[in-house]
């Protein structure tokens, strides 16, 4: 998974690890305000004073040999910066509908805590590949488009990028029945801030449409724009790491977490302004269970009234893994209603039942 964690010095390190046999660590450290290339390649910059930490663990799906990159960046923030909230709810029930249902899971079941999900149990899931990589997931919302993160998308080539549907364990691909799609085109949101991660959601069009069924379904959008998600619980599903120390999970697992307020979520161990409008935090103040068993850019999904899932939040960052006052935060998606809507046009969307 991405797995993005705060921490308190002021450096940025990139450290790959290839663990064969055995484990080698090659790092590098620049000293705060010391000249780094901008994203993108764009020209060099001076660090800003900022304070977060992104992983990238890219494993291939080979049984014997595992390769998991990190590439940390530790920035310290200044912490008068006032984040941009974007709030521009809208319904999206003006779209077209397809004459299909989102948001029904193949196989229910209660959980507990962190396990492995049922074959297909989540058919919205895909896993996204880089380079033949595994390193972040994301829902699909309707035939031609799926949501994710921006920091999964931003600043790469999308003719690096795969996508799988209806994966269960990435190491036996016959397991279940899986639809590969290449992307056409990626658009992180146009203020995504990688220092911040504020406004960290994308939306992604697929090559070609998906065949929907009972394996490859829609996740809901949430169609409530005051709806509090405040003491729901959350369900994250992705093949991120077990523990914080571990590498990812060749198979689909779950866990189940409460959905904070935003107001108790700052007074925990984040900085206040860290978490911005546009963030949701979940978890147990005393860690327990994290999105660490999710990846970065797959959904949180809640069960509405109806008793269908619905995309509350995506995964986007946190410090560590299930530490104790450091909640997982995920991206509000119901504050990006329109502009998701304006991307996708006329491109109908499965209705709730």
């Amino acid at each position: 998974m991405c797995d993005m964690s705060m921490m308190r010095n002021a450096k940025l390190f990139i450290a790959v690890v290839f663990a064969l046999t055995t484990t080698e660590c090659y790092g590098l450290a620049i000293e705060r305000n010391d000249s780094v290339p901008g994203v993108n390649g764009s020209s060099k910059q001076n660090l800003p004073t900022s304070n977060v930490q992104v992983h990238f663990n890219e494993t291939n799906g080979n049984n014997n040999t595992q390769y998991v990159t990190t590439i940390t960046f530790d920035i310290d923030f200044v912490q008068n910066t006032t984040a941009t909230t974007i709030v521009n709810h809208r319904p999206v029930g003006d779209l077209p509908h397809c004459g299909c249902y989102c948001g029904i899971p193949v196989r229910k079941n209660r959980i507990v805590g962190g396990n492995e999900t049922k074959i297909n149990q989540y058919p919205w899931i895909a896993a996204m590949y880089r380079k033949g990589k595994f390193y972040c997931s994301g829902a699909l919302i309707s035939r031609r488009h799926m949501l994710t993160a921006a920091h999964c998308v931003y600043g790469f080539n999308p003719q690096d990028l795969r996508l799988v549907f209806g994966e269960h364990d990435r190491t036996t691909p016959s397991e279940s029945e899986t639809i590969e799609r290449k992307i056409k085109i990626a658009k992180p949101h146009p203020r995504f801030d990688l220092f911040t991660f504020n406004n960290d959601i994308a939306v992604v069009e697929l090559e070609k449409p998906m065949p929907l069924g009972n394996h490859i379904r829609t996740a809901c959008l949430p169609d409530n724009a005051v709806y509090n998600y405040t003491g729901l619980m959350g369900i994250i599903a992705g093949w991120g790491r077990v523990q914080e120390t571990k590498p990812t999970s060749n198979v689909l697992r779950q866990v189940s977490v409460p959905i904070m307020s935003t107001e108790s979520c700052r007074k925990l161990g984040y900085m206040g302004n860290r978490i911005t409008d546009n963030m949701l935090c979940a978890g147990f103040e005393k860690g327990e269970k994290d999105a660490c068993q999710g990846d970065s850019g797959g959904p949180m999904v809640i069960e509405n009234k109806k008793g269908n899932l619905e995309i509350a939040g995506i995964v986007s960052w946190g410090r560590g893994c299930a530490r104790p006052n450091y909640p997982g935060v995920y991206t509000k998606v119901v504050n990006y209603l329109s502009w998701i809507e304006q991307i996708l046009g006329d491109q109908c969307l499965c209705q709730k039942p």
